[in-house]
């Protein structure tokens, strides 16, 4: 969706465009959904989920975006029960742990949210946990995994915004803008930046300029 810049406006032509030729496309219509998480349009983004549903009942990976959806509009009980509905699935849907872990640290209950962060997959997840360790007062876990995160970034020059979640967590808001805006240059910030999980980030004056360099409009 984001090729050499991020450019959101140009994201949500696109994909607009790509709905209009294909409606009845669920993974177009998931893409929409998290489009609507850039922009926080919450309620949009669920709508747009719930048709990716409507248009392939049977996929979990439209079922996991409403779940997705209804915990970032914090509507945490509904959403953690759609992800049960999709747990047990052969192969797992690997984003179903993350998601749980993301729906519980949404709803600041870091036990369950350490749990599930620990049984998902890859450095976001890792990241989260990281975040989850910090806000639980856990800070000598956290720290461990800000260690490991940041050697990482250092030798991939990749990775900063798993490291900003770390510190964001941790409550180091000038270190996490640092990183979110060269996440930006290296196009690894992804939409989870607007979850409900980072308000305190939002709440920052310079978060306007990281919604600046996104082309971000919000309606």
């Amino acid at each position: 969706m984001l090729a050499r810049e991020y450019d959101i406006a140009a994201a949500e032509k696109a994909l607009r465009r790509a709905v209009s030729i294909d409606p009845a496309n669920s993974r177009t219509r998931e893409w929409v959904a998290r489009l609507h998480h850039w922009m926080q349009r919450r309620t949009d983004a669920l709508a747009e989920a719930n048709r990716a549903v409507e248009n392939d009942p049977l996929s979990p990976s439209a079922h996991a975006e409403v779940a997705f959806a209804l915990c970032a509009g914090r509507h945490y009980a509904q959403g953690l029960a759609r992800l049960q509905q999709v747990s047990g699935i052969t192969p797992p849907l690997l984003r179903t742990p993350l998601y749980a872990g993301l729906c519980h640290a949404m709803n600041q209950d870091w036990p369950k949210a350490i749990a599930a962060l620990r049984q998902a997959q890859g450095d976001q997840a890792r990241a989260f946990l990281g975040y989850a360790f910090a806000r639980g007062g856990r800070r000598k876990d956290a720290l461990a995994i800000l260690g490991e995160l940041e050697a990482r970034s250092a030798s991939t020059n990749a990775g900063a915004f798993r490291v900003a979640i770390v510190y964001a967590g941790l409550g180091d808001h000038d270190r996490a803008f640092e990183l979110l805006d060269r996440s930006i240059d290296e196009l690894s910030l992804t939409h989870y930046v607007m979850l409900p999980l980072f308000e305190d980030l939002h709440a920052d004056p310079r978060f306007q300029g990281i919604r600046r360099r996104l082309r971000l409009q919000k309606r």
